[in-house]
């Protein structure tokens, strides 16, 4: 278990918003045993969190071309300003993987202290499109799984598609639960001093595509915000995994003192928790879950 947080932490309620309410997920299939088109969006506009999840297991094409990852942006009509800003790893292990591209996200994206954790590659593209683009991820060794997450933005319609290898036809493989284009409302969870009170991130109701309707499990890149008021005489927060390995982060922005908020980076074994004490304060506490796991993330709120 790694954690990097003052024990006592003092909170103060500010309004909050989130960059992206809608997130596109590639990640259908998972594992990949051939080349080809991985996902296709097409006429995508405004804002966005995008989250890149695959695991190489083709064996066809040893060469570097036939095992390279693409992000390809086509304006849809004649050109479009696009932005694209996050962070990305490769590890044998997917949840490795999330783990580092999230804390470089979270960096890049949120302001993010760095820290002595691991941490991914820096994903960066600015600029005016006029024609096809194809962004090289990586070249993604066999066994190996590409994580990415990021904020896209762009002014007018684009398509996205995300390549593996050569191949232009639909790409073989396991796994095509997830991918899709996702929107939620970031509504922030009251809570009130009646007993002990639970939020589990990652459990349904899950999001669905409302095209495709391939179901978002586990949530992917979605975030959470608890809003706790003074009189709220529950001060002890419990984070316990449930089911599985959980890593998560949680940010804690006052509006006074720090501007740039308390970051605490929980990693953490299955069914293995840990304790926090927090102030007597108004406070929100937003949520980061890692993309590279779905295991569900119970916050426990108890009294002193």
């Amino acid at each position: 278990m790694k954690i990097i947080i003052p024990y006592i932490i003092l909170l103060l309620l500010i309004p909050t918003c989130s960059f992206a309410e809608r997130v596109v997920v590639s990640n259908a299939p998972e594992t990949i045993t051939s080349s080809g088109v991985l996902y296709k969006l097409d006429n995508f506009n405004g804002r966005a969190r995008i989250i890149i999840h695959h695991k190489n297991m083709q064996f066809t094409d040893v060469t570097n071309e036939g095992n390279q990852l693409r992000l390809i942006i086509t304006p849809a009509n004649k050109k479009a300003k696009v932005e694209l800003i996050g962070g990305s790893s490769v590890s044998r292990s997917g949840y490795v993987a999330g783990a580092n591209a999230t804390n470089k996200y979270l960096e890049l994206a949120k302001g993010m202290p760095s820290s002595h954790l691991g941490t991914g590659d820096a994903v960066s593209f600015s600029g005016l499109i006029e024609k096809p683009i194809a962004y090289i991820l990586c070249t993604l060794p066999r066994y190996s799984v590409y994580s990415m997450i990021a904020d896209i933005d762009t002014n007018a319609p684009i398509n996205i598609q995300v390549v593996f290898g050569k191949g232009d036809a639909i790409a073989h493989g396991r796994g095509f639960h997830m991918a899709g284009l996702y929107s939620y409302d970031l509504v922030p969870i009251e809570l009130h001093d009646k007993g002990s009170q639970t939020i589990t991130l990652g459990t349904p109701p899950y999001l669905v595509d409302k095209t495709t309707q391939r179901v978002n499990k586990g949530n992917y890149g979605v975030d959470t915000e608890l809003r706790l008021p003074f009189s709220l005489r529950h001060r002890k927060l419990v984070v316990s995994a449930r089911g599985g390995r959980a890593y998560i982060v949680l940010h804690i922005i006052p509006c006074m003192g720090i501007p740039e908020g308390e970051w605490i980076i929980i990693d953490l074994q299955a069914y293995e928790s840990v304790t926090y004490t927090l102030s007597g304060n108004d406070m929100v506490i937003k949520t980061f879950p890692i993309s590279g796991s779905s295991y569900p993330v119970r916050l426990t709120l108890t009294g002193l």
